[in-house]
């Protein structure tokens, strides 16, 4: 799916264990307002996104919360 609107923002180049990669952040309206998921459908040739499953949501939670704490932050 093209993006509906081009736009910057400002970001950090980070390099952590021989990988570099940039960190930025944006407002979740203005995230919101540029991004559709489709749902899963049966015999969608293109792939698919789950449904939200709870369990899944602490999984990643879980994972993000103990890279960060890795990090020192």
């Amino acid at each position: 799916m093209p993006l509906r609107e081009e736009f910057t923002v400002k970001a950090i180049k980070v390099s952590y264990n021989d990988r570099e990669f940039y960190l930025s952040a944006i407002s979740v309206k203005k995230l919101f307002s540029m991004t559709a998921v489709v749902r899963a459908e049966e015999n969608n040739e293109d792939g698919y996104q789950r449904n939200l499953a709870t369990g899944r949501v602490k999984k990643s939670l879980s994972i993000l919360t103990t890279e960060i704490s890795f990090l020192g932050r």
